[in-house]
């Protein structure tokens, strides 16, 4: 064969090849679309809510920490890496610890006191609850832990090896410790060696040392704040520099008359101020204060100085003319001469009595008082008025007085009684008890057990909001707290406060620090609440998936330089999930709720065990009769909604007798049951059940497809080949009768 037939050889082979793969294409496109995929899952609704963990380990909620005032700079704004120091065998090891983003909540930090001292200073943090217990450390001492102490230790991954009664942590090789104290929680402990690997013990228990410095309450701060007030009343001290933006005081009073006598203005009072500072425990939002139903304490300080008037007298010249008969020198006769002598016009003030009276009245109540602490049992809601009044009574004194005997004098007194009111204002809106309930549904179902916690009732500041919820089994060290969405931010009212004394005033600056010295004042802070999200924390690994809320507040605006998430929040109804308890924990699980107040809230624990449910399926024709049934007593389960794929229908519900029908539209029929609801309130709950079912009327008409389809193949299949064929013969012929040149020529 010649190099030009074997070229026409090959382009022929190469179109038998493309009109092949033709055919294979056709091939593919008419295979059914249900012999390449895998069996329909049943459609059963899923809930795809994100879920939030917090696998922090807990820290105390009395544990101190320092206050910060809104005004205040925040070197770690916007770090999410908080130096600390911990004490191990080499001495000091300062490392970083991831401690979120600021501004941060001190009951769910995860980290111990000591830390928390550290951090407080460097960003804003607030309470999550007004019942958490403040205290400010003021003193950094170290001591020997008495011999009955338990030391012990938190360790960031929640692990813990106990020794001895002693519990050890190791964080970048060094054990951190910690002591137990009632009030303060964990105490920072130093010098401590650890050896024994896997066994560790204290080698060098004598040279251990707990942190014991000493700290001032919240509370007693504040009251501190406010005795540096009305101490002295020729003295007057008044808030300025404030911090938050407008006045919470009315200021301004005095005490001041004309005298006609005189012609002068006489002012005995000034820089009087009362003001509604705090209320404790409550937080202001929105123009007014919200406060617990079961007792306000209301701080109400306020101040005033007095005056000593001064005296007054003048000169009168040749006021008082005097005539008399003088001898003439020399001679017996007499003449008439007058004189004139100057008078003293004169007046004097003193003050002889001051009376105070404030009065402090909540709803209709009143209390009276000069102190600044005024406590309501059982408040109502209404204006919160402060009415400060001082009473002035004064001795004046006022004449004339000759140089001469003749010349007249005149003497005269008088009481005067003055007085100078001050007041201010608020509303106060009080949290109304009993108006929550808390549900927990602790769910035994497989594959993993599930909380659900459904809330009743108002949560917002109008009703009862939402403090905490404590979920732990008894018996065991574990527990679950999860904090609702609220925040309270301790907000210094001041900065600075301005001293009167006589005619001059200098400012006194405020400051964190205790005791406060002579030349410092304290800062008075008031709580200011704010919205944030909902949080939790605890070591009953509970994932949270599913959250209804049933309405939505938006986040009120706080005093500027406060760190401060915006926009809006949730009150959730129910907040449920997988917890990976075990069934007896489950089953001894207890639960306790709290308003931001501390007051209890209803709590109730229902127990809920799910059984096993099957599904069986049977076809006549393509009608498919499903039914739901416990399989431990073949009873049907009625009254549950199916979900269907590969039929008309896409849900169907069971009937009394737990059978149920659908029109079948493909060859695999999937059913499946999502499980008892829950909330439903059924007397027996059942587990999820599936199955999947083949209606064979389908399979023989499938079997019928696929034999025609065959058929229509092989016959495409023979045109290829007879027109290959054909292309062949041609070509063949081709080669085989070509005309010869030299023969053309003969």
């Amino acid at each position: 064969m010649t190099q030009y037939a074997r070229r026409s050889v090959a382009r022929s082979l190469i179109i038998v090849a493309v009109v092949s793969c033709l055919v294979l294409q056709t091939f593919v496109a008419t295979v059914p679309a249900t012999a390449l995929t895998t069996p329909p899952q049943p459609a059963i609704n899923t809930d795809s809510s994100n879920s939030t963990t917090n696998t922090a380990a807990s820290a105390s909620s009395s544990g101190p920490f320092k206050i910060l005032a809104s005004a205040d700079s925040d070197p770690a704004r916007n770090e999410t890496m908080i130096p600390f120091t911990d004490y191990g065998p080499n001495g000091a090891n300062t490392y970083n610890v991831s401690a979120g983003i600021p501004p941060f909540s001190f009951e769910t930090t995860g980290l111990p006191n000591g830390k928390i001292n550290a951090l407080a200073p460097r960003t804003d943090g607030f309470r999550k609850q007004l019942s958490t217990d403040i205290h400010i450390p003021y003193e950094d001492k170290w001591v020997k832990p008495d011999e009955t102490a338990i030391v012990s230790a938190r360790n960031m991954t929640n692990k813990t090896v106990r020794t001895a009664g002693v519990n050890h942590e190791v964080v970048n090789g060094y054990y951190a410790l910690g002591k137990s104290e009632p009030r303060n929680g964990w105490l920072p402990t130093r010098n401590a060696l650890i050896t024994g690997g896997s066994d560790p013990r204290i080698v060098n228990p004598w040279a251990v040392e707990v942190n014991k410095g000493k700290t001032v309450s919240y509370e007693s701060r504040n009251s501190k704040a406010v005795s540096e007030f009305d101490t002295k009343p020729r003295i007057a001290k008044r808030p300025a520099g404030n911090s938050i933006g407008t006045n919470w005081f009315d200021g301004g009073g005095k005490i001041k008359f004309h005298s006609n006598f005189s012609e002068r203005n006489i002012t005995v009072l000034k820089n009087q101020w009362a003001g509604i500072a705090r209320t404790s425990p409550g937080a202001f939002l929105d123009g007014q204060f919200i406060v617990s139903p079961d007792d306000v304490t209301v701080l109400a300080p306020s101040d005033f100085r007095l005056i000593n008037p001064s005296n007054w007298e003048t000169t009168l010249e040749d006021e008082c003319k005097v005539t008399k008969r003088v001898s003439l020198p020399g001679t017996n006769n007499t003449t008439t001469r007058t004189e004139y002598y100057d008078v003293r016009k004169w007046e004097q003030l003193s003050i002889v009595d001051t009376k105070v009276t404030k009065r402090v009245s909540l709803g209709g109540d009143e209390r009276r008082g000069r102190r600044a602490t005024f406590n309501f049992g059982n408040p109502q809601s209404g204006t919160l008025q402060v009415s400060h009044r001082v009473e002035v009574t004064l001795q004046r004194r006022w004449g004339k007085d000759g140089e001469h005997p003749d010349c007249v004098s005149e003497s005269y007194s008088e009481t005067i009684g003055t007085k100078s009111i001050v007041a201010d204002s608020t509303g106060v809106s009080v949290a109304q008890p009993d108006e929550l309930s808390v549900t927990v549904h602790a769910i035994d179902r497989e594959p993993t057990n599930e909380l659900y916690i459904t809330i009743n009732g108002t949560q917002d500041l109008s009703g009862q909001p939402l403090g905490q919820i404590r979920l732990s089994p008894s018996g065991s060290k574990k527990s679950e707290t999860i904090y609702g969405p609220w925040r309270f931010y301790p907000v210094s009212l001041y900065d600075s406060i301005t001293k009167f004394v006589g005619d001059r005033k200098k400012t006194v600056p405020t400051t964190f620090g205790h005791p406060v010295g002579k030349k410092e004042a304290a800062h008075l802070y008031r709580d200011y609440a704010a919205l944030g999200n909902w949080s939790k924390r605890g070591r009953l690994r509970y994932q949270v998936d599913k959250r209804t809320s049933s309405t939505n507040i938006s986040d009120r605006s706080l005093p500027p330089g406060v760190v401060n998430r915006k926009g809006e929040t949730p009150l959730y109804t129910r907040y449920a999930g997988k917890t990976y308890m075990t069934d007896a924990q489950l089953q001894n699980l207890q639960a306790n709720a709290e308003d931001i107040f501390g007051n209890s809230i209803q709590t109730t624990v229902k127990h809920i065990t799910y059984q096993e449910s099957k599904i069986k399926m049977q076809n006549d024709g393509k009608t498919v009769h499903v039914r739901l049934f416990d399989p431990d007593t073949s009873t049907g389960i009625s009254g549950a909604k199916l979900a269907v794929d590969g039929a008309k229908t896409s849900t169907v519900t069971t009937n009394a007798s737990g059978w149920a029908t659908v029109q079948s539209t493909t060859a695999l029929v999937t059913v499946g049951f999502e499980g008892t609801d829950p909330m439903s309130g059924a007397s027996t709950f059942y587990e999820k059940a599936y199955t999947s079912h083949y209606v064979r009327i389908f399979m023989l008409e499938r079997s019928g497809d696929l034999y025609r389809w065959i058929s229509g193949m092989i016959h495409q299949v023979l045109l290829v080949v007879e027109w290959a064929a054909l292309l062949l013969f041609l070509m063949w012929y081709k080669l085989m009768f070509k005309p010869n040149r030299k023969s053309g020529q003969a």
